[in-house]
């Protein structure tokens, strides 16, 4: 296997600060025995522009853009990319692994130009995302999908993205879902202190990016008004936003926010939780298409999900009858699943176990793994 270690790049329009699903990808593919490095957008976060990892090393591009979208990201955009293109070309590798849209032209070119190897990992389909205008959509489509024919391969991840393929890469595109490794029973710190001992409530965890498109704000009204609940919710997002929940969970004292975790503190706490809720606007289509790393946690540490309807998630859920299925993401009834899962704990245990055997028969991030090693033998 070392004989046909690669070195690899991986590209980010973000700053990894962190990133689940390109740290996974990193450390596979640094366990298989390649030389991996990051390439990531520090927006102006004040990052160092080098980080060591467990894989090697991230380093960002520091090109100021804050959280802005549409339009107003456009210059911004041109610019990371001729930033990027310039970078690459002076870079030594075998292979480049292109995550989204936003970093594929680039990547692209320096890949073609330097007769190397590369894959294009689509997170989300960009057109398709909710700060894109409406003007630029079918433009970015067409671009995508003429550029993604010319990668050596392409991954998806999950299979209801596949349609969206053109039909000349839709054949060879490869599935590694959004599934974490393998942590059940193995030792977890919570950073949350508190315990279910001392506050013997139904606890419901939301870890993730926090954004208005994802229900929290309405989660926290839901569960503020219940007695016998608490929600913790952790994570990081535009300050506007943050501000607007820590000011609303401030009239609740069953609601509380922990600010940013580490991965593995985000996973003690879904794990000393009751619960799981997985929501997402389906009015932006990216989130029809929508596999976040929140669903497939719960289903490895075998806790029930509740998810909202218009999602790929209620397909999972439904079928493999690991969670529940809202119609609508309003205050009322999210408080009518949590009072059914709260109420039902035998319902809820056996959703819990539903998931986890899902997880490991289809989901496990071994499987990922082998994928991932087969694509770049």
């Amino acid at each position: 296997m070392f004989a046909l270690a690669k070195k690899i790049i991986i590209t980010r329009a973000c700053e990894v600060s962190p990133d689940v699903r390109v740290e996974k990808i990193a450390d596979s593919l640094c366990s298989l025995g390649h030389n991996v490095s990051v390439l990531a957008w520090n927006r102006g976060d004040g990052l160092p522009e080098r980080e060591t990892k467990t894989f090697g090393e991230i380093r960002r591009l520091r090109i100021r853009a804050g959280y802005s979208s549409g339009i107003k990201l456009l210059p911004k955009m041109l610019w990371f990319w001729l930033v990027l293109f310039a970078t690459l070309l002076n870079e030594d590798f075998d292979s480049l692994h292109a995550v989204d849209f936003d970093t594929l032209p680039p990547a692209l070119l320096a890949a073609k130009l330097k007769r190397k190897k590369i894959a294009y990992d689509i997170f989300d389909f960009y057109a398709e995302g909710g700060g894109v205008p409406n003007l630029l959509r079918p433009a970015i489509r067409f671009a995508e999908k003429l550029l993604m024919r010319l990668a050596d391969f392409v991954i998806v991840v999950d299979e209801v993205r596949l349609p969206y393929l053109p039909n000349a890469v839709r054949g060879r595109a490869e599935i590694v879902y959004n599934s974490p490794s393998d942590m059940l029973g193995c030792p977890l710190v919570s950073p949350f202190p508190r315990v279910t001992s001392e506050y013997p409530k139904f606890r419901v965890v939301y870890s993730g990016n926090l954004i208005d498109r994802r229900y929290i704000l309405e989660l926290a009204e839901a569960i503020g008004r219940s007695d016998g609940t608490e929600l913790i919710i952790a994570g990081f997002g535009p300050k506007q936003f943050v501000d607007k929940l820590v000011a609303k969970i401030s009239r609740y004292g069953n609601v509380f926010y922990i600010g940013k975790l580490l991965l593995s503190e985000s996973l003690a706490l879904v794990s000393a939780s009751d619960a799981v809720f997985c929501l997402n606007d389906p009015a932006v289509p990216n989130n029809k298409m929508a596999s976040p790393n929140k669903l497939f946690e719960a289903m490895m540490l075998g806790k029930p999900v509740v998810v909202n309807r218009g999602t790929s998630m209620e397909y999972k859920v439904r079928t493999l009858n690991c969670g529940l299925v809202v119609e609508d993401c309003s205050p009322e009834s999210l408080a009518g699943a949590l009072s059914l899962l709260r109420e039902k704990p035998a319902l809820a245990r056996q959703m819990g176990e539903n998931g986890r055997r899902a997880y490991e028969r289809f989901y496990d991030w071994k499987i990922m793994r082998g994928k991932l090693a087969r694509l770049y033998q």
